[in-house]
């Protein structure tokens, strides 16, 4: 038995191991045994003053250390969080949303339990985060519980989204074996990967760039949640081609660069910059947020784009758009390559 801990030991573990410090939260009688685990794992317990803030919380704690958790109680807890683990779906925080739920036994009788809507259909909530999360986990299973937690988490970081696990109350205490080896966050096999085309893409992008009399750099907010920061960075730096953000990107470039511009406002800003971008004859940008709020009003669009959609899995994504005069007159995209 040296080799096993319980089952929130081991949740609490993981999230410790993945660099995680902190986990916000309210508490709740459906979750209360499992706080109890935080503390012992090294964490340390935030606690709010309701469930919407702590989701605020553990999105924003995401996106400075990688990764955010919080832990509400079934049905009330989880339905006040909701609105920000969907802010954070939206805008790919990593958020591990923990949900303390109702004992097994009351659960296969659909009992009538406080916090549910009384018609005994007790996983009506967890619907509802099927829409905001990328992967869910129910630790109902004591042989594949520990197995569900690692692929949850691995799914979180992999993708940059919420995940949503359920701990029903009496599983909390559950054996399971303790941790032997990190988690493997190694990409699949590149079967899937497009790989004998990744010449003729390099190529085409390379073309492209020696081929422009008018090439700029924009910088939207995925940028960071790609994790390609740097990399990106250090592409400015060695072209030294003009680099613009959008207000979702500002930050990530090194403002201090002598080929920094500030911030692509499209029609809402300087006409005089608006005019140049618009001249520009191409645009690679990285990690884009089409939303109308940061491109106000879809003005601040290059005419010709090549743009690093994704590079997170189960699908990388480039792609190509031409527009001209306010419509996009073409567009091409390529999945499934090598990012890295």
């Amino acid at each position: 038995m040296e080799h096993q801990v319980d089952l929130a030991e081991y949740l609490f573990t993981r999230l410790a191991q993945l660099g995680l410090g902190s986990v916000h939260g309210v508490p709740g009688d459906y979750n209360l045994h499992a706080l109890d685990y935080i503390q012992p794992a090294g964490l340390q317990w935030v606690g709010n003053a309701n469930e919407l803030n702590a989701g605020y919380a553990a999105d924003g704690y995401a996106r400075i250390k990688g990764i955010g958790a919080l832990i509400t109680s079934y049905g009330v807890g989880e339905l006040s969080a909701i609105n920000a683990v969907a802010g954070a779906y939206a805008e790919m925080a990593p958020v591990v949303h923990i949900v303390g739920t109702p004992p097994l036994a009351a659960q296969k009788v659909n009992a009538c339990l406080h916090h549910s809507l009384g018609n005994g259909n007790l996983r009506v909530f967890a619907d509802m985060y099927k829409s905001v999360t990328v992967a869910q986990a129910n630790l109902n299973d004591p042989s594949k519980a520990a197995r569900s937690i690692d692929a949850t988490l691995r799914e979180c970081l992999l993708q940059s989204r919420p995940v949503y696990i359920e701990m029903p109350i009496n599983m909390v205490q559950t054996k399971v074996s303790r941790p032997s080896a990190a988690l493997d966050f190694s990409i699949p096999s590149l079967n899937g990967i497009n790989a004998p085309n990744e010449d003729r893409i390099v190529n085409m992008i390379f073309n492209n760039i020696q081929n422009a009399k008018r090439f700029m750099i924009l910088v939207d907010g995925f940028t960071d949640r790609f994790q390609i920061s740097e990399e990106v960075n250090e592409l400015v730096k060695r072209t030294k081609c003009p680099t613009l953000t959008t207000p979702f990107g500002k930050s990530i470039v090194e403002e201090d660069l002598p080929n920094f511009h500030g911030i692509y406002f499209g029609s809402a800003g300087e006409p005089k910059h608006h005019s140049w971008v618009q001249s520009c004859d191409l645009a690679i940008r990285f990690g884009p947020l089409e939303a109308e709020v940061n491109t106000f009003g879809f003005t601040a669009k290059p005419p010709l784009m090549l743009q690093l959609l994704s590079t997170s899995l189960p699908s990388p994504t480039l792609r190509m758009e031409k527009r001209s005069t306010n419509r996009w007159t073409s567009s091409r995209s390529w999945r499934d390559f090598c990012v890295n």
